[in-house]
């Protein structure tokens, strides 16, 4: 089983080998709640549409897919000393202050798929909640040291390159 290089609750690891088994025979596979791409990464259709009502996730992935070895080197910045309480709320702070029509700048896409990066390992279970202001509000999870996936993440682009994948 090929692994996403985020955490998400609700993915679709368990149950694969019974998706597999119901999925049909195409060329193309619209996947309306990507989460953490766990679908995407154990299929092998020659187009994907991959869709979230998340906009920071679909961020990340087209930041991933576009700009790999940018984010990967950005990201690991972050994870290099950011394992603390004091990090972690200052860098969530920094994500919710930015705002989402800035993200069609490049490097405020960059920045903004590296904090939410950083925010899926080292918060609580990996969870992505937001509160009514739209503000994720996920506390700090305590990990020993946060794994970076950073293999998983040119695994994730080279397959979302190679299949043309879109996301919306």
């Amino acid at each position: 089983m090929t692994k996403s290089p985020i955490k998400w609750a609700g993915g679709k690891t368990r149950v694969m080998p019974q998706l597999l088994m119901q999925l049909p025979k195409a060329d193309c596979l619209i996947e309306p709640f990507v989460g953490s791409g766990t679908v995407f990464m154990n299929t092998e259709y020659r187009r994907y549409i991959l869709c979230d009502s998340n906009r920071a996730l679909i961020n990340f992935f087209r930041v991933l897919t576009s700009n790999t070895e940018r984010l990967i080197d950005t990201a690991r910045g972050m994870f290099l000393g950011g394992n603390n309480e004091e990090q972690y709320y200052k860098r969530r702070a920094l994500f919710n202050s930015m705002q989402w029509s800035d993200t069609g700048k490049a490097d405020t896409a960059l920045l903004y798929a590296a904090l939410f990066l950083y925010l899926n390992r080292h918060c609580f279970n990996g969870i992505y909640r937001v509160n009514q202001m739209g503000d994720h509000n996920v506390p700090f999870g305590k990990y020993g040291a946060p794994y970076f996936p950073a293999d998983e993440m040119r695994r994730f682009a080279e397959k979302a390159n190679d299949t043309k994948s879109r996301f919306h």
